[in-house]
């Protein structure tokens, strides 16, 4: 959902995030979202 792609531009951070949790996970529980949600929070703040 974050890299572009030739058929669709990759979404940001935030709006990929809250795509899956209100999209794709909608009525499903998740017991590894918020532990999913820190992590790509913490690899976000990494530069390369």
């Amino acid at each position: 959902m974050l890299l572009h792609r030739p058929e669709r531009m990759g979404f940001d951070v935030d709006e990929a995030l809250v795509l899956l949790e209100y999209r794709n996970l909608k009525g499903k529980e998740n017991r590894y979202l918020e532990q999913f949600k820190d992590f790509v929070r913490k690899m976000e703040e990494i530069k390369i």
